[in-house]
């Protein structure tokens, strides 16, 4: 008898599940160091009864996924904006060129254009648009931000602060008069109207470069549609034209192939000379025999 250790069924549920505590917590670190591949993540879609299929559906729905970065904030404003866009078709020199002509038309700004690669950027201060190709077309990215805002906040800030600040040397002096609380009131209500202003503008410029950022998105896909249309008909036409030719060429075959094209062509007419044969061609193939006794 084998002196080997046999577990009981107990003892084996135990190993099993710490076992696999222990694979799942290697697992967890492993993809939060170094990721997960597909092949992976096939694999833990069959362990959870999902189909492959569809994981592989949704890697490419997370890849063509618009990443928006995180706005810019201060003092809790937002001080930037931005949209990004996929297009289905590529975007093409001319069709680069006449978003770069929407763009200083929009923004009513030269700008500068420059290109990297396959990279195209058109930028003007902190405004930038940038095109990147991805699997399937292109990808449009819009981004702004307002750094004036920051500035002209810590204008009202300091009103306030002054404010306060006049207000609290009166008082702890002990000369808090008329003429200094009025000071310290004008103050701060030049901070605050200051800010006040300044959030307005913020609040309204975001507004209008979103509505410029949608435009050129409807723009971009309009010419990159309208070129997938053209391209569509032309090749319809082109099918057309070798159906045609296809037609044309059975036609040809058909002829060549019917009974009439097979008869001979030195069946003699009436005449005796060969149909389809002119006179001259008729008098050099006569026989020898009345040619000599013609030459006499």
């Amino acid at each position: 008898m084998s002196s080997e250790r046999r577990f009981s069924q107990k003892e084996i549920a135990a190993i099993f599940n710490r076992a696999s505590r222990a694979q799942e917590k290697v697992s967890a670190e492993a993809a939060q160091e170094e990721g997960l591949t597909l092949a992976d993540l096939h694999l833990i879609a069959l362990e959870t009864g999902i189909s492959p299929d569809l994981i592989t559906q949704a890697v490419l729905a997370v890849d063509e996924a618009p990443e928006e970065p995180k706005p810019e904030t201060f003092l809790g404003l937002q001080l930037s904006i931005s949209k990004t866009v996929n297009l289905d078709n590529p975007l093409t020199d001319a069709d680069w060129d006449k978003l770069v002509v929407g763009f200083r038309n929009t923004f009513r700004a030269k700008g500068k254009v420059t290109r990297e690669g396959s990279l195209r950027e058109w930028s003007n201060g902190n405004l930038r648009i940038m095109a990147e190709p991805t699997a399937k077309g292109h990808r449009l990215h819009m981004q702004s931000l307002k750094g004036s805002t920051q500035g002209a906040i810590w204008t009202s800030l300091s009103f306030i602060l002054a404010a306060l600040f006049v207000f609290a040397s009166s008082l702890f002096s002990g000369g808090l008069e008329g003429g200094i609380i009025v000071l310290s009131v004008v103050f701060a209500m030049a901070g605050l109207l200051s800010g006040g202003f300044s959030t307005l503008q913020l609040s309204q410029w975001r507004f209008d470069r979103m509505e410029h950022f949608e435009s050129i998105a409807a723009q971009a896909q309009q010419l990159t549609s309208n070129r997938t249309a053209a391209e569509k008909r032309s090749e319809k036409q082109v099918a057309q034209a070798v159906q045609g030719d296809k037609s044309k060429l059975a036609q040809i075959q058909q002829s060549t192939d019917s009974p009439e094209a097979d008869q001979p062509n030195d069946v003699r007419g009436p005449s005796g000379l060969l149909d389809g044969v002119d006179d001259e061609e008729a008098e050099d193939i006569t026989p020898p025999s009345k040619t000599r006794d013609r030459d006499r």
